[in-house]
């Protein structure tokens, strides 16, 4: 143990010479130095003491310029920076805008379009609905005209019918035939129609039968049920009733000549002319009186189907 420690002893001897050598060297250099200062600062004049002083002029005069460069640097980098936000803001705006216009306008042209095509529509459903009036209202003038209201309080109505290819008027039903047959002939098939020769008992009715017939273009002569067969001269219609002088339509032709005239074409037609046709012509339209084994058309008259309604 002892030889050991005797060993320890040795060795650190070497050790504690350098380091105590290095301490001492860095004792004298402190020295120095703090000499060194101390000399400066008594005297002032000293080129260490002057070159100090210069170099603390130099930092002083150059430090304001470069804090003023500074200074406008970072303004001149904050306007830049405000400069590209402000642009950049502005962009998106922009943007925004022009996408929020193209939209609106692709909407609006949408929604035109669309309301372009529901008023198209509509004009089409008012052209429809337009049409349908119309015909209601000439269903609704037949239906007065054949079913007229015979009590405004019940509103109950009498429908008045004619067969097809008939012509009503006045609650009366008219058949204008296209083939010809004489006057009695004529008369038979208007009887087996479930009518007979017509009758004409008004202006109104004389009217009528000439619009009908002038419709039915060429060939402008009907028998009437009218003949003085029995009696000349004195006429009856098919029904047993006599002419009412007050409800006549007789023609007057260009040269003065008045019907009936009973002609008897020069004597070959003893008999005369006793049957009557309803004629018209460019010139003149009425009665005239004419020979029965005639072929003429003929015009019949049946009275109407009625059904009452009570509505």
């Amino acid at each position: 143990m002892d030889n050991e420690n005797l060993y320890k002893s040795l060795e650190k001897p070497t050790e504690d010479i350098y380091t105590a050598l290095a301490q001492i060297l860095d004792r004298k250099r402190n020295k120095g130095a703090k000499a060194h200062i101390n000399r400066v600062k008594r005297d002032p004049s000293s080129p260490s003491h002057l070159e100090e002083c210069r170099d603390t002029e130099t930092v002083i005069r150059e430090s304001p310029s470069k804090t003023i460069w500074k200074g406008i640097l970072l303004k001149l980098l904050f306007f830049v920076c405000g400069a590209l936000v402000a642009t950049f803001i502005f962009l998106v705006l922009y943007y925004l805008t022009a996408f929020k216009q193209t939209y609106n306008n692709d909407k609006l042209q949408k929604n035109e379009s669309f309301t372009k095509k529901e008023l198209k529509q509509l004009q089409s459903q008012l052209e429809e609905l337009q049409q349908r009036n119309n015909e209601l209202l000439s269903k609704l003038e037949a239906l007065d005209e054949q079913c007229p209201i015979t009590n405004n309080y019940t509103q109950s109505r009498i429908c008045s019918g004619c067969p097809a290819g008939w012509v009503l008027f006045n609650s009366k039903c008219y058949f204008f035939s296209t083939d010809k047959m004489d006057w009695y002939l004529s008369d038979a098939d208007c009887n087996s129609l479930g009518g007979h020769l017509v009758i004409i008992e008004s202006y109104e009715e004389q009217q009528f039968l000439k619009n009908e017939i002038t419709k039915r273009g060429h060939g402008k002569s009907y028998w009437i049920g009218l003949t003085d067969c029995q009696t000349e001269g004195r006429f009856f219609w098919v029904d047993g009733s006599p002419l009412d002088s007050h409800k006549s339509f007789w023609d007057t032709d260009n040269n003065g000549g008045i019907q009936p005239d009973n002609w008897k074409n020069n004597g070959l037609s003893p008999k005369g002319e006793d049957c009557v046709h309803l004629q018209i012509l460019p010139y003149s339209s009425g009665w005239h009186d004419g020979f029965c084994e005639r072929q003429e058309k003929r015009i019949c008259e049946a009275a109407t189907q009625t059904i009452t309604l009570n509505m």
